[in-house]
Formats: C-alpha cells, sequence, structure tokens
C-alpha cells in the first residue's frame, strides 16, 4: 500500500515539472464585483489547457486598467486561440475586456483584441485567435575577437636573369638546318689530260689519251 502513494505521488511530481509559465495580461477600463471569478483557457495546435482561475483579479485591477497574472499549465505549443471565462457575483453584471496578451515559455507574445463583454446576459466566456504574434527577439552572437590574419609576403622582383647568376648553362635552341654527310661516289677519277667522246653505242664513254707522244718510239730488244 505505501509502495503505491510512493509511485503515485512520483507520477503527480513527474507531471507538475512538465508545467511551464504563462503571462496572461488584461486590459479592461470597466469595474467589477471584488468576488467575481475569472478564468482563462490556452489551445494549441493538438493540447489545451484546463480553465485556470485568475487569483486576486479585483486587487489588480482596484485602481488600474491593466493586470498580469501568471498561469501554471502545460505547455501546448503555438498559441490558436483562448478562452476567458467570468462567473459574475454581486450587482454589477458586465465586464468590458478591451485586450488580452498570452507571452509563453519562449518569449512569444500573442495579442488578442477582445474587445467583449462578459455578463450573464451576452455570455459569460469568450473565446477569441490572436490578431498578432511578436516572436522572441534572438539573442545576438557575442563579437568573438579576430586575430590578425597573417600577411602574404609580397612576390620578390629580382628574378634571375637567364645566363647571369645561373650554375646550368642555357639550353640551346635548334637552328632548323639538318647536317648533310658527302657519300662516296663510284664514278672514276678523271686524268686532266684526257678527252671524253661520245660512242655510237648508247651509253657508252670512251677516253682517248691525248697526252701520248704520237711519234713512234724505238723499242729496244735485249
Amino acid at each position: 500500500m505505501l509502495s503505491r502513494f510512493i509511485v503515485f505521488g512520483c507520477i503527480l511530481v513527474f507531471v507538475k515539472s512538465q508545467h511551464v509559465q504563462y503571462k496572461v495580461t488584461i486590459s479592461s477600463d470597466d469595474e467589477f464585483n471584488p468576488d467575481d471569478r475569472v478564468s482563462v483557457a490556452i489551445y494549441g495546435q493538438a493540447k489545451q489547457t484546463d480553465h485556470k482561475e485568475l487569483q486576486g483579479i479585483y486587487d489588480k485591477f482596484n485602481g488600474h486598467n491593466e493586470a498580469t497574472f501568471v498561469v501554471s499549465a502545460q505547455d501546448v505549443g503555438p498559441i490558436k486561440q483562448m478562452k476567458i471565462k467570468r462567473v459574475p457575483n454581486g450587482p454589477k453584471e458586465d465586464w468590458h475586456v478591451q485586450k488580452i496578451t498570452i507571452r509563453d515559455p519562449k518569449g512569444n507574445t500573442y495579442e488578442f483584441m477582445c474587445k467583449c463583454v462578459l455578463s450573464k446576459q451576452k455570455g459569460p466566456e469568450v473565446t477569441t485567435t490572436p490578431i498578432n504574434i511578436i516572436k522572441a527577439a534572438q539573442e545576438a552572437p557575442s563579437p568573438t575577437e579576430t586575430s590578425p590574419s597573417p600577411s602574404t609576403p609580397s612576390p620578390s622582383t629580382n628574378k634571375p636573369t637567364a645566363g647571369v647568376g645561373s650554375s646550368s648553362p642555357p639550353s640551346e635552341q635548334p637552328t632548323g638546318k639538318k647536317e648533310t654527310t658527302s657519300k662516296p661516289t663510284n664514278e672514276p677519277t678523271e686524268n686532266p689530260g684526257a678527252t671524253k667522246e661520245t660512242s655510237p653505242t648508247a651509253g657508252a664513254t670512251v677516253i682517248t689519251r691525248t697526252d701520248l707522244p704520237t711519234e713512234n718510239v724505238p723499242y729496244s730488244c735485249f
């Protein structure tokens, strides 16, 4: 039995820890009865809260046109609509509400231009949708000190020229000329004292010696 109470208590603590806080601000220039009870319900896209009664509303509105209340409820995500309900307990039946704003846990503000009258005759509750949504301001990133970027050395203008201060010899440029080699010819060496005569036979050449004496040379006999 004791273990059941412990488990039940843990569940309640877990559920309560999932609650978030909404700030509800109501603007009204009308008075109402000290014993009137006012509650609000917040509706999200998939979830909604129960009616949460606004504690001490008479004291906060006494002499003021605006009052802010903190409502603890489950997170419903982006707010789609809200409902305000009044239970009058006194001679004054009508209560005029001008504007309602709700600030969610993320800092987004939803504005509801209610301009309604809550009374027994006209209806004790009104459902309204936001006419404006003010997104929470995003924090600007803190400036970080930036270290100066290393300077890039400028390229040197003193470039070595070819053939000066260089150990390697300049490369030879091709001249475009081709070397010619002499080929030996098989033609016989001509004697300066010989003359050429053309033979009747086609393609034959006869060489006649002209440097020999024409006189009869005596032959000696041994």
